[in-house]
């Protein structure tokens, strides 16, 4: 076995050319850049194999040997470019990328190739009339080229969701692993821009002479000359542009994650005997890497859910006078310090009645209830709601949209859907640039300041101009245009011991939308909208409903940040609403 330091290159390497090769492949099928497309692809599988071969992993780069060849072949005719194909090079890459995701989680021991998918490769040469290469593993190796992954190994690596989507039918899989201390080698790493790092080590390098300044100024006594004060304010402009840079050293593009939700749908319509087109758009809008990986399985649930639920089969499309290939648009877009995430189809659409009817039935809903239809659109993301009739290995088992709410929730998001019956479905996710640091608005409630996301907020309001009723069995509402919205103390739902918030007179307001509801949360004052940095709660305090963490103000006093989805929900429970 080669260096281990060697072997955590490569696979970092290959982790990246596989991404690149998954999107070459789906491009490659529209047929638009066939040349290029294939010159990449093997480019890739080349450069992959040599690397193998040179960290120790013939095996390996015995199956990159293979690939190579159906890739000679495509590029000199004696293939030619078909749906079978791109499947099959699809398959490749789920083929080295399970491999490689296991010898990540356990560099120390390879992964045994069996043969399987080797077998696919070789029918496939044997048919277009190309010999079988000469195999370079040891005879003793005689299983073959093959990659099978059993379940009881492959789940601290791939989900379950991803086996089923990227391993065909034919082909049966199993791997053997030694039982060893898991040892992954986690991918941490980022590719970071050469000027970005210059212009962080040059803000660094002033801050140095800023300190050098300063610490000269305070043993003599003087900080409160002009040259300290010149530098002090020059210090708070460098630390901004320092912090700005390092959060961008952590800002990763959704180019890779959309990628994984086109392959998705292309996998899942082909179950279904479905035709779907992907358009994305804003693949190079970037993200805090944390949140677009933490994002990856809810936006898999949302496109599998779009390709099964919300897209019809073309017979059905025909007799509706739809084309018979259905469109799934995914767009990003960035809105100041907010990514949007827009996941839209042109499919049935979601029937609010019949929504309302199945939550009553499921007890979710009161009998008799009359909802608005964001409010029926809402149910979709309750535990255990499901309006698929049979359960199959996509869906219909009550799991997935509740998942995802609640994903969103945790990255301080809010989910928002809209739908037009027969004409599709649109789901809006609105979420922070980063998780570590937020645009808030700051509030007092009675004598606390808190913050709120800015993400999770509507408008403000005034109830001297709007104001609000009590009414019976329902407490405060507003009048907002023409809608009834309910108005929440914040600190009688946090149950403060001063929560007196609101009781009369004047007072303000903050509305947000949760699930399709607009709520309205009274507060004493609005002291204006501040970056602050997210800090984690101590134990104590972790797990409180209506708590995202802690913060500390420009004034340096303590504050907690706010989560009013999860507020809006506190207050939904106790009231028995939906």
């Amino acid at each position: 076995m080669a260096d281990m330091d060697f072997v955590k290159i490569f696979i970092i390497e290959a982790q990246e050319s596989l991404e690149v090769w998954e999107g070459t492949s789906l491009r490659y099928e529209s047929g638009a850049n066939e040349t290029e497309d294939l010159n990449t692809l093997f480019r890739i599988a080349h450069n992959l194999k040599g690397s193998a071969l040179s960290v120790g992993l013939a095996a390996l780069g015995d199956a990159l040997h293979r690939i190579e060849e159906i890739l000679t072949a495509l590029k000199n005719g004696s293939l030619h470019r078909s749906e079978a194909i791109v499947t099959l090079l699809l398959d490749a890459q789920a083929f080295l990328s399970s491999w490689v995701e296991h010898l990540s989680s356990q560099p120390e021991h390879v992964p045994t190739i069996r043969d399987s998918f080797a077998a696919r490769i070789e029918e496939v040469l044997k048919k277009s009339g190309i010999k079988a290469a000469v195999q370079t593993r040891p005879k003793d190796d005689d299983d073959g080229i093959s990659f099978l992954v059993s379940s009881d190994t492959v789940s601290e690596t791939i989900t379950e969701t991803e086996v089923a989507q990227t391993i065909p039918a034919k082909a049966t899989t199993t791997v053997s692993t030694p039982a060893v201390a898991n040892k992954t080698i986690e991918n941490t790493f980022l590719r970071v821009a050469l000027p970005r790092l210059d212009d962080l080590l040059n803000l660094i390098g002033e801050l140095v002479v800023d300190q050098a300044i300063m610490q000269k100024h305070r043993s003599s006594h003087t900080t409160e000359s002009q040259q300290a004060l010149r530098t002090i304010s020059h210090m708070g402009k460098t630390i901004q542009e320092v912090q700005s840079i390092a959060m961008s050293l952590r800002m990763t593009p959704l180019d890779a994650s959309f990628q994984k939700l086109q392959r998705t749908a292309r996998t899942v319509a082909s179950q279904l005997g479905k035709q779907v087109e992907v358009v994305l758009e804003g693949g190079e809008v970037e993200l805090d890497k944390v949140i677009v990986d933490r994002l990856s399985e809810p936006l898999v649930h949302m496109v599998r859910n779009a390709v099964d639920h919300g897209t019809e089969s073309p017979d059905i499309r025909k007799a509706a006078g739809k084309p018979e290939q259905a469109v799934l648009r995914i767009k990003a877009s960035q809105r100041e310090d907010q990514v949007i995430i827009i996941i839209e189809d042109d499919g049935a659409g979601l029937d609010p009645e019949k929504l309302v009817q199945l939550g009553i039935k499921r007890g979710v809903v009161p009998a008799g209830a009359k909802l608005k239809n964001e409010e029926a659109y809402a149910l979709i993301f309750e535990p255990g709601f499901s309006t698929k009739k049979e359960v199959s290995a996509i869906s219909g088992r009550g799991v997935g949209m509740d998942v995802v709410a609640t994903a969103i929730r945790d990255l301080k998001g809010v989910i928002d859907v809209k739908s037009t019956l027969g004409k599709g479905t649109t789901f809006t996710l609105t979420l922070p640039l980063s998780l570590s640091i937020i645009q808030g608005l700051v509030v007092g409630v009675d004598n606390e300041k808190y913050v709120i996301p800015l993400t999770q907020l509507v408008e403000t309001i005034d109830t001297l101009k709007v104001p609000f009723e009590t009414v019976r069995g329902k407490g405060r509402v507003l009048n907002i245009r023409g809608e009834v919205v309910p108005f929440l103390s914040i600190g009688e739902i946090l149950g403060l011991p001063q929560a007196k918030s609101a009781k009369e007179g004047r007072t303000l307001g903050v509305i947000s939308s949760c699930r399709g509801r607009k709520m309205a949360f009274s507060v004493s004052s609005i002291l204006g909208q501040q970056s602050v940095v997210l800090k984690t709660l101590s134990r104590v305090c972790e797990g409180v409903p209506g708590i995202i963490g802690g913060a500390i103000l420009g004034d340096g006093e303590p504050a907690l940040v706010l989560n009013l989805n999860e507020i809006s929900n506190t207050w939904s429970v106790k009231n028995a609403a939906v």
